[in-house]
């Protein structure tokens, strides 16, 4: 939905001005929709071509017939407005979708008043209160990342959002975590402190995923996963990191067996995911690293039978360009120069849809890491 309301600015720029030069960068969009296989978008019984819709927009340039601008508009209004407003707001939603009574908050140090003051005034709303909730309401780092970009105010994205804030202070909040699990014994602050960790990892060292360190807490993930009868949402916030963990084929199936158990639909997952597709890409990105063909093998083999086992796994484009990124990693030990110039041509294409986003620069330090191992074995 996002790209094609970025279609839709496109093309009503070109309406709006004039200036042909534009229709060059349309042509480009819809080159890169077509690549990643999302030029025709679905949505329940609907579905909406955007090369249709640049025809249509083309006549009511040229024309000016009220018929195609009402077309337009058509599809205009189909793109939905995030519904969020404030970190306040989203604070709320979760209580309420996750059955929270309020007052249960106040053995943590948030009064009935308080929580309802975070509601309403941004002001009164700190990062440390918000550290401290977010074990108690199940939520992990990485779940404020699907929110807080949507927000219009881009504050929100420094003042909340742990994968856009300094490097400077995430090591504060790694410190904070271990503190309050150190104190606490909460499973909900080690988990945190997990994923803390696997970001800043992750986010400043393209080799990180072969290091000493993500085997570690790969190890640490893996072994708490093992230990706990059933995983909720903030469990599978850490799964990508107890994948890493894997060193053999044996341990691949046995992943594979242990998430299958734990994946169960439930009332707090809003959106599709498939937990063996996503859990295992940084350990693809570890095999890669450590020149083992067989696990990446193993890991992209388990991820493309998904396909087989999950009639959903193929029906949401975002789902369609990781497999599609997969089938890059495939050829990476066979012919490295094609597979990291084809991956480096996918996310300029993602860039053309969905405008340039920090979540590709992860992936962009990840290649360049890839390139230098490369020309390093020449």
């Amino acid at each position: 939905m996002r790209s094609l309301k970025r279609l839709l600015n496109f093309i009503n720029g070109w309406i709006m001005s004039g200036n042909d030069n534009r229709r060059d960068s349309i042509e480009n969009f819809l080159a890169a929709a077509r690549r990643l296989q999302i030029d025709v978008i679905t949505m329940n019984d609907l579905q909406v071509s955007m090369t249709d819709i640049w025809t249509k927009s083309q006549t009511v340039r040229e024309t000016g017939t009220p018929t195609g601008l009402q077309q337009l508009s058509y599809y205009a209004e189909i793109v939905p407005p995030f519904e969020l407003t404030s970190i306040g707001d989203y604070l709320h939603q979760v209580i309420r979708d996750k059955r929270i009574k309020v007052q249960e908050l106040a053995q943590y140090g948030f009064s009935k008043t308080k929580v309802y003051r975070m509601y309403d005034d941004d002001a009164s709303f700190r990062v440390n209160d918000l550290l401290t909730l977010m074990p108690h309401l199940g939520l992990m780092p990485g779940d404020l990342d699907a929110v807080v970009p949507q927000f219009n105010d881009a504050t929100y994205r420094v003042k909340y959002n742990l994968q856009f804030v300094a490097e400077t202070f995430i090591p504060t909040a790694v410190a904070q975590a271990k503190m309050r699990y150190d104190e606490t014994g909460h499973l909900g602050f080690l988990e945190q402190w997990l994923e803390l960790r696997m970001i800043i990892g992750s986010r400043l060292d393209g080799r990180w995923y072969a290091s000493e360190e993500a085997k570690s807490l790969g190890q640490q993930a893996q072994r708490l996963l093992q230990s706990m009868d059933t995983w909720h949402d903030s469990e599978f916030r850490i799964l990508k990191l107890a994948w890493m963990a894997v060193d053999s084929v044996a341990g691949v199936h046995m992943m594979v067996n242990m998430t299958h158990a734990n994946d169960v639909d439930n009332i707090l997952q809003r959106t599709y995911a498939n937990r063996v597709v996503e859990g295992v890409e940084y350990a693809i990105f570890k095999a890669m690293f450590e020149g083992n063909q067989e696990l990446l093998d193993a890991l992209l083999q388990v991820a493309f039978e998904e396909q087989k086992r999950d009639d959903k796994a193929l029906k949401y484009a975002s789902w369609r360009w990781r497999f599609l990124m997969y089938e890059n990693y495939r050829t990476y030990f066979t012919n490295p120069e094609e597979a990291v110039g084809h991956l480096v041509d996918f996310f300029a294409d993602y860039d053309e849809l969905v405008g340039e986003f920090e979540i590709t620069d992860k992936y962009k330090t990840l290649f360049n890491a890839m390139w230098r191992e490369h020309l390093a074995k020449k």
